[in-house]
């Protein structure tokens, strides 16, 4: 995963994109290494499910953040709307450290039927 690691503002890459000068941009990136993992509604991808309560426990936003995908909000109350609900995505100096930072993200989010890969990152 690259976007988390852009040091350069994401605009500025967009803009240059747009007017063809992507050439003169100076791209920098955070020297750190990032990882995803995603977590999927019961059934996926086989069958879609929605309507289960999301519940997300406060995290330390320094190891990683959470792409949220297939996820809406119902009175109030974030529910799954999909497939691949977020990514929990953790930053670290190293490919392990960032692997231990996603993992601890994924024990921070809640729903019913949630399913992840577990090997994500294995060496």
């Amino acid at each position: 995963m690259l976007l988390p690691l852009l040091k350069t503002p994401l605009l500025d890459l967009c803009e240059a994109t747009i007017a063809g000068t992507l050439q003169d941009l100076h791209l920098e990136l955070h020297h750190q290494h990032s990882l995803g993992v995603v977590l999927a509604s019961k059934d996926y991808p086989y069958k879609i499910s929605q309507g289960q309560s999301v519940y997300i426990d406060p995290f330390d936003e320094k190891t990683g953040h959470l792409d949220l995908g297939k996820i809406a909000q119902e009175n109030g109350l974030f529910v799954v709307s999909g497939g691949r609900v977020c990514v929990c995505v953790g930053k670290g100096k190293s490919l392990t450290e960032a692997k231990n930072h996603a993992y601890g993200l994924v024990k921070k989010v809640q729903f019913e039927g949630m399913q992840f890969r577990e090997d994500i990152g294995a060496l």
